[in-house]
């Protein structure tokens, strides 16, 4: 991380340019915001953007933190060279996150990828869909769609049409952090499936004194049905079976 860190700052926009040059060698065209539209990137305060920068305007780099975020949630057998990376812009798209917007991204997914989809539209009321990490969406469907490449052997494109709040990179880049959403509607589209998500916001308690709160009330109440259910029990017994009971403690 601090090695990351410290090419940031003394390669700056020197250092996004090569990788730029680079890129355009050997990766196919997307659409990305120019790393001018981050404005001032000078100096250890702007660590956190130049981070994001290189997330949103350099896909693969963005692609290998998401990589490790997802290892991440799934266990941790790989890699974790790129985590302070990830906690760094996360905790920076989430204070950034003001504009409630309409957002847009495609993928390409296995066949099992989208029955699973599928069951969770149906059963929409008790599940949801969690995109860790950050997030890079897009202000309209067809550049979304233009970002997501050329078509992998076996994926079916899913189109993810998002709500909520994100924060925005230019005209077209809606870059949000760890988002809970709800599927509104999932159906084919044309050659695609689009899924319609919905902010699912209610179920993010904002602080850990509200987590608190919450598990302690729960608490409580499975205390108390446990006592009810005790006495409940007690009341059902006759009297020797009482005693008898009563003689077993008093033995112990």
């Amino acid at each position: 991380m601090m090695a990351a860190m410290e090419e940031a700052m003394e390669g700056g926009e020197e250092m996004m340019g090569e990788m730029m040059m680079e890129g355009m060698a050997t990766a196919p065209k997307r659409e990305t915001p120019g790393v001018d539209l981050f404005g001032e990137l000078a100096g250890p305060a702007e660590i956190p953007k130049i981070l994001l920068a290189m997330m949103v305007c350099y896909p693969a780099f963005g692609d290998y933190v998401k990589s490790q975020v997802l290892d991440h949630e799934f266990g941790g057998s790989g890699s974790d060279s790129l985590g302070g990376v990830a906690a760094v812009t996360g905790a920076f798209v989430d204070a950034q996150e003001r504009a409630d917007a309409e957002s847009w991204g495609c993928a390409w997914l296995t066949e099992d990828d989208v029955a699973e989809l599928k069951e969770v539209s149906e059963a929409k009321t008790v599940k949801a869909l969690v995109f860790p990490g950050t997030v890079v969406a897009w202000a309209d469907k067809d550049t979304a769609i233009g970002c997501a490449g050329e078509a992998p052997s076996g994926k079916k494109k899913v189109i993810f049409k998002f709500a909520g709040k994100v924060h925005k990179v230019g005209e077209k880049a809606h870059v949000f952090h760890r988002q809970f959403a709800k599927i509104k509607e999932f159906k084919e589209d044309g050659d695609a499936h689009l899924c319609e998500l919905e902010d699912f916001q209610e179920a993010c308690l904002a602080t850990v004194a509200e987590w608190k709160a919450k598990v302690e009330a729960l608490a409580a109440a499975v205390g108390g049905a446990v006592e009810a259910g005790k006495e409940a029990a007690m009341e059902a017994m006759g009297d020797d079976k009482k005693d008898e009971m009563m003689m077993d403690a008093a033995a112990e």
